[in-house]
């Protein structure tokens, strides 16, 4: 098959390495640092998000409650007539 040629017999040295079969985490004062401090991200982040929601809700109930009692008046008039008008929004169905 090889047309009377002798197989050539290379050795390549090759180093040798241990590998052990470990749970896939690293360990050390730097990435407990990055660990501590992704820790910390998440802390702030958590804060800033129930600081935005309890603005959001002290808005809509501030909102809420100045619409329910609001009031505006005034007159028209119409030839010569004053006519009173009143708005509440208590009127409204919605409401």
């Amino acid at each position: 098959m090889n047309g009377g040629r002798k197989p050539l017999d290379v050795q390549i040295p090759v180093a040798e390495s241990k590998v052990t079969a470990d749970s896939g985490t690293m360990s050390g004062p730097l990435v407990a640092q990055g660990a501590r401090a992704a820790a910390l991200a998440q802390r702030r982040a958590d804060v800033v998000h129930a600081a935005l929601r309890f603005l959001c809700l002290t808005t809509s109930v501030v909102s809420l409650s100045a619409m329910a009692v609001a009031e505006q008046s005034s007159s028209i008039v119409i030839y010569g007539f004053s006519l009173p008008v009143y708005a509440k929004w208590s009127f409204s169905d919605s409401f």
